[in-house]
């Protein structure tokens, strides 16, 4: 892994404010490990790397690729209670896709039979 995971991982967790313990716990694993992630000492598996983009909603090649603290590239902050609204009408939006895309499936297959 280059030298841009431990950095980021590092600005990640201050940027958002979490201890060692916090953010260990939110990804699974243990204080001693994310430290040593952020060092550079140890390298984490790809389930790790995957928790970690989830977790930050950022993509895999951001986080090994780009400099985050040099590009000040925002991260996205979780809904606050002032877009409770708009969050639960995506929500909608976003289930209502869903199942218009699992009927268009079925067709599909009926088709296909």
């Amino acid at each position: 892994m280059d030298n841009f995971f431990s950095k980021n991982l590092l600005y990640l967790r201050t940027c958002e404010e979490l201890s060692y313990v916090d953010m260990a716990e939110n990804l699974g694993i243990g204080k001693s490990t994310l430290e040593a992630y952020e060092k550079g000492r140890s390298e984490p598996t790809l389930s790790v790397i995957m928790n970690i983009i989830r977790y930050f909603g950022i993509s895999f090649s951001v986080i090994t690729e780009v400099d985050l603290a040099e590009e000040k590239i925002p991260l996205v902050a979780e809904p606050t209670e002032s877009y409770g609204g708009e969050v639960a009408k995506l929500k909608i939006q976003i289930e209502t896709l869903k199942e218009a895309l699992r009927e268009i499936g079925k067709g599909i297959n009926q088709k296909n039979l």
